[in-house]
């Protein structure tokens, strides 16, 4: 996001990873609608490509409503896609170490 200091053929690698637009209006399956996931720390990865780092938020639609917007700023993303959530929440189901 440009708020973020994001731009035009930036690269990323993410630290974590959530959902924007999963919402799950019922407490304790609030956090798991979430779905907040780490990705694995690349030091030498950023360093040797020149990669900037950031949040990353995941969601299923092309329109940006209120309430997705309002959970992009909550979670502190700086880039956003559509299946980065989906893809952390499997390799952390089979305990498989990952790099976004």
């Amino acid at each position: 996001f440009q708020a973020k200091g994001a731009g035009i053929g930036d690269v990323y690698l993410a630290c974590d990873v959530a959902y924007h637009d999963r919402r799950i209006p019922i407490p304790v399956f609030d956090l798991y609608g979430v779905g907040l996931r780490q990705a694995c720390v690349s030091p030498n990865l950023q360093k040797e490509l020149n990669l900037k780092i950031g949040k990353l938020s995941t969601g299923n639609s092309l329109d940006m409503s209120p309430q997705d917007e309002a959970s992009i700023v909550a979670n502190d993303a700086t880039i956003k896609d559509m299946e980065g959530a989906a893809v952390a929440y499997v390799a952390d189901l089979l305990k498989v170490p990952i790099i976004f």
